[in-house]
């Protein structure tokens, strides 16, 4: 093993150029001073070529633009490079863009596996070599910007590049079938480090003000869920205040308030109590008050809550799940935003991470876009900035596009070759009516049975959706399995191989596993998994591969980009900022709004045909200035009706 340190020393860094172009490939890896590329410096870039390991020692070498230039024209192998490359890309202007990550190589090759396929690299060293890798000087790099490296660290430097190219062979080499996954997952990597470089703006006055309102409303129903409670409970039969407070399990903790209140027995004393200390967030409480004024549930988790409500419409149970909803904004998405934007770049720089759910989609933290509230006053706030908008495309009706397709059921190729609304069809084989006699709500149903039956619902879940009778679901949904034959048929044989190989595999070759115990106390937990197996298996297929293809849409964006370079994503006047489900965030430069436009969209059919045959593949997309939905006369009206949050 030779050891290179460069400092500024010409002729060594001619020599690293020359081995550069022995090589395909080669193990990249950075020091930091910490984990922000923002807050911290680069300490150290390390890579090996062949036997040869380069450690640029950055406290010397400040051309990092250039040497990310090298590399660019190889294959660069890391664990966790998205890390690498994110600081190389603020500190340098410089994206990645031929990558292998042996950490998501690792989870593609183990997805469902177990709980958490993200293994570190000295768990892959110690799988794959039997050595036991130590990273306890890791901690030595931490603010020692003004420090030289020592021999301990360069060792360190070289050990921590020395293992990767070999595990990106190994893992290649385990299961051929995933090679597809594995290009697609490495080409995204470099479209996630632009994405989350880049970050997207908040409107902050506009937020500062929908979150007080927020915080208003959050209160208005505090008050208004106690007081409807306290309506149903008869004070007068609690002695004194202490009695009360033992019955609604408000805690009293010390002697002399226990003392203090059991000399209370004045009613309004009651209530002025109950409405202070009554605590909404108390499940436990909850639980006792509603068992108390007579409603009979074992949780006050959300589905047993809505379960119970399915005809009753229940004020108490309506605003208390209207209150959970409305706390749950508040505090992941009211002041805790504005405490996320980079003091930097004023933006939010969110984490995606391209393999973490296993379904292929995005998982998304810090703040977590996935589940940014959907209305327009939240997703208004999210802004493109002077002189940009924003594209947001999506694909309509993906799932049940690639489902027809998949299973080449006629019915749903024909509802498409012919522009038959899929939902009124769907409406009128369940509720056994003329296509042209089905009425609003039947179709909504439809739409609910088209997606419900995907997701592998039981007729015990319709029930409760609907509020129908197991028996009447169970007959809906046989009709709709004779009204769609060949995807019921296509369905049965999927999930018998799903059970044989315990796998579910998209049609672009992404494998979710699935693991079983060896013994059961009960027989019936065997045929609960086989049940969720097939279940999450199937939607699988569906679900994932439209995560496949919406990953392939963003890779054809970004690589295929006519108005910018990928090497250099932070110049273009086209940029990805943010991707959720089935929908991608594109943020352009006004003066090429209508180019771009059409380049998206043919970009994300091109990615979606190859999986549909006959069925057309069909992507609607938003321009705006801000991340919203909807044609534009909905959104002036609901900018009207918003206009007070300006003021």
């Amino acid at each position: 093993m030779r050891t290179i340190v460069i400092k500024t020393d010409v002729k060594e860094i001619a020599n690293f150029q020359n081995d550069l172009q022995t090589t395909d490939c080669v193990g990249l890896d950075i020091e930091t001073t910490g984990l922000n590329p923002w807050d911290c410096t680069i300490k150290s870039i390390q890579v090996k070529i062949n036997d040869n390991y380069y450690i640029f020692d950055c406290k010397y070498f400040k051309n990092i633009s250039y040497l990310a230039d090298l590399l660019n024209t190889k294959t660069c192998v890391g664990h966790n490079i998205k890390f690498d490359a994110k600081f190389l890309l603020v500190h340098s202007g410089v994206n990645l863009i031929n990558v292998y990550d042996t950490m998501i190589g690792e989870a593609v090759l183990n997805m469902g596996k177990t709980k958490n396929p993200y293994y570190s690299l000295q768990q892959l060293v110690k799988k794959y070599f039997n050595i036991e890798l130590s990273k306890t000087i890791r901690e030595e790099f931490i603010d020692s910007e003004d420090m030289e490296l020592t021999q301990e660290q360069i060792i360190y430097s070289a050990l921590d590049v020395k293992y990767l190219i070999d595990i990106m062979y190994l893992q290649r080499e385990s299961d051929p079938s995933l090679e597809r996954t594995l290009d697609l997952e490495m080409r995204l990597v470099p479209v996630v480090v632009a994405m989350e470089v880049e970050g997207i703006e908040l409107d902050i006055p506009r937020w500062e003000a929908l979150t007080v309102k927020a915080g208003e409303d959050v209160e208005r129903l505090n008050e208004e869920v106690r007081t409807i409670l306290l309506s149903r409970i008869d004070i007068s039969k609690y002695k004194n205040l202490y009695e009360f407070s033992l019955a609604m399990l408000i805690p009293v903790k010390l002697k002399r308030d226990r003392l203090a209140i059991e000399t209370i027995s004045y009613e309004p004393a009651y209530r002025d109590y109950f409405m202070e200390r009554f605590n909404l967030s108390s499940w436990k409480q909850i639980l006792n008050i509603l068992n108390m004024i007579g409603i009979d549930v074992s949780s006050t988790g959300e589905k047993v809550l809505k379960k119970y409500n399915l005809g009753k419409n229940d004020p108490v149970i309506e605003k208390i799940l209207e209150y959970r909803e409305r706390i749950k904004k508040f505090t992941s998405y009211g002041d805790n935003i504005i405490k996320k934007l980079n003091p930097h770049t004023g933006r939010i720089h969110a984490e995606f991470n391209q393999t973490g759910t296993v379904t292929g989609r995005f998982s998304s933290s810090d703040p977590n876009m996935q589940n940014w509230p959907n209305e327009y006053f939240y997703r208004s706030c999210i802004i493109a900035g002077k002189g940009w908008d924003f594209l947001v495309p999506d694909y309509s009706q993906q799932e049940l596009r690639v489902a027809g397709a998949s299973s080449k059921e006629p019915k749903i190729i024909e509802s498409y070759l012919n522009g038959v609304d899929m939902h009124q069809l769907t409406g009128s084989i369940i509720f056994d009516v003329p296509l042209n006699e089905v009425t609003y709500e039947q179709r909504q149903a439809g739409k609910t049975y088209n997606f419900a039956t995907l997701y592998g619902t039981t007729e015990y879940g319709l029930a409760h959706n609907f509020g129908i009778s197991v028996d009447e679901a169970i007959e809906q949904l046989n009709r709709y399995y004779a009204g769609y034959p060949t995807l019921a048929k296509f369905k049965e044989l999927v999930e018998k191989e799903i059970i044989r190989r315990k796998y579910s595999v998209t049609l672009n070759g992404r494998k979710r596993f699935f693991t079983t115990r060896d013994i059961y106390d009960d027989p019936r937990d065997y045929t609960r998994e086989l049940e969720a197996m097939k279940r999450e298996g199937f939607n699988m297929l569906i679900q994932g591969t439209g995560a496949d293809i919406l990953k392939i849409s963003m890779c054809i964006i970004y690589y295929g980009n006519p108005f910018g370079d990928p090497t250099r994503p932070l110049q273009s006047k086209l940029k990805i900022v943010n991707s959720t489900h089935d929908e991608i965030t594109v943020k352009v430069d006004k003066s090429i709004t209508q180019e771009a436009r059409e380049f998206v969209v043919k970009s994300m059919v091109d990615a979606e045909q190859p999986f549909l045959g006959e069925i057309e593949a069909v992507v609607s997309v938003d321009v705006s200035d801000s991340w919203t939905k909807g044609d534009s006369w909905e959104r002036n009206q609901i900018k009207l009706m918003s206009h007070s949050l300006k003021k």
